[in-house]
């Protein structure tokens, strides 16, 4: 097993729908989302961000329905640089409402 797999406290799914991310700068950084749990989600995205910063996410599970937002806030738990110039994040979720967290195990468990 390897380290990265032992410190997951919820099993990941893939997620590939757009991220926005919020540093609290006003303005949206868009994201690729790559997987999602109940407990975090992994993006990637142009911009370095820094390890403990806090920051408010928002997707749709479901890009066709609406009821599908999720808007919830985390912190960095991780920013790796990729060959290709951008960065992959991890976002541990610290606030989400019970609703947003349903929604996800909904999509999960559908996944």
């Amino acid at each position: 097993m390897n380290t990265e797999t032992e410190r997951r406290r919820a099993p990941r799914y893939r997620l590939h729908q757009l991220v926005h991310l919020d540093m609290g700068r006003e303005d949206f950084i868009p994201a690729d989302g790559l997987n999602i749990s109940t407990t975090g989600l992994a993006c990637l995205t142009d911009l370095a961000q820094d390890v403990g910063s806090r920051m408010f996410t928002m997707f749709q599970l479901d890009p066709s329905s609406e009821e599908s937002l999720v808007k919830c806030e985390g912190i960095v738990s991780r920013c790796d640089a990729k060959p290709n110039g951008e960065f992959e994040i991890g976002v541990e979720f610290t606030d989400i409402l019970e609703s947003d967290k349903r929604k996800i195990e909904e999509y999960l468990t559908q996944a």
